[in-house]
């Protein structure tokens, strides 16, 4: 039997909506995610689909003892989904990653966005060990907010909001994570740099035909990287970005202030828009989300 389910990542857990029975399960919460002796997680982000597995990788964000580099979190936790069941296991917690976005699976290396020291993590599953760092420059700070990363053929593309400057989609080569060093420094291997002219506060890279989908979510629209122009407009606040085969699903929240768009009592909502057209045919309510950062579609 095919599994056609949409998950949601946010602030208060993981969400499935299934769009034959339009059921909406809240698969994991925040407080029942680490057991009723621990602390529970700040939210979960990135998302991405294992094929080898085929099952759901997500991350959590964590404080679990790590010296703080300015962000709200200073580690993470990553969880396997089964989409079958909708069961999930804990595969590790990993230190000093910080205030993480999303995330990507190349085979058994995932990577990971570690927006609060300007570098992507790729750790590897099998060994429970970071395979390389890749840095973004000399400076462990915040200094270009990476928080989107995604392998397509050859190339790992890493989304650079640069915090209120226009925002770029930088290039390199797959290649790099077989080089054998711990440590490489992107701006030394020539990336190519997409630069989405005026758009700041952008999220997500989507291939979508010979071009990519990204959220520019103060904006409330998505862009087309190739023309720099909106394709989809929402009224709210865009973030997170996913396909089948006839629609394109977009995730939109509340525009509030960073202090209280994580609240439980906000409800996020779903997109469902006609990628022929591109005209909305639905809009899908969440209840209970906070803020949503982003979607996986699986069709297996």
């Amino acid at each position: 039997m095919r599994i056609n389910m949409l998950y949601i990542t946010a602030s208060t857990g993981i969400f499935s909506y299934n769009p034959d029975s339009e059921k909406i399960e809240h698969v994991i919460s925040n407080k029942n995610r680490a057991g009723f002796f621990s602390k529970k997680s700040h939210g979960f982000f990135g998302i991405c689909h294992q094929i080898s597995s085929q099952k759901i990788i997500v991350v959590s964000r964590e404080k679990l003892g790590t010296k703080s580099a300015g962000k709200p979190t200073t580690d993470i936790g990553l969880h396997y989904i089964n989409p079958k069941t909708n069961s999930y296991q804990t595969i590790n917690y990993v230190k000093d990653i910080h205030d993480v976005h999303q995330i990507d699976v190349y085979g058994d290396t995932v990577l990971l966005t570690d927006t609060g020291k300007n570098r992507i993590i790729a750790y590897n599953l099998v060994t429970d060990t970071v395979h390389c760092k890749i840095h973004f420059g000399h400076i462990r700070d915040d200094v270009h907010h990476i928080n989107a990363v995604t392998v397509i053929s050859d190339q790992i593309l890493i989304g650079m909001n640069n915090s209120g400057k226009s925002s770029d989609i930088l290039h390199l080569p797959l290649t790099l994570l077989d080089s054998g060093s711990d440590v490489i420094d992107a701006f030394e291997h020539a990336p190519t740099i997409t630069n989405l002219g005026p758009y700041t506060n952008t999220h997500d890279i989507e291939p979508f035909n010979d071009s990519f989908l990204v959220c520019s979510s103060h904006d409330s629209v998505v862009l087309d990287s190739k023309t720099v122009k909106p394709v989809i407009r929402s009224n709210n606040w865009v973030r997170g970005i996913a396909q089948d085969e006839k629609h394109i699903w977009v995730g939109q929240s509340h525009h509030a202030k960073r202090a209280k768009r994580h609240s439980k009592h906000l409800d996020g909502s779903i997109l469902k828009i006609n990628s022929k057209t591109m005209e909305i045919e639905n809009i899908i309510s969440i209840p209970g989300t906070g803020q949503i950062n982003d979607l996986q579609y699986i069709n297996i």
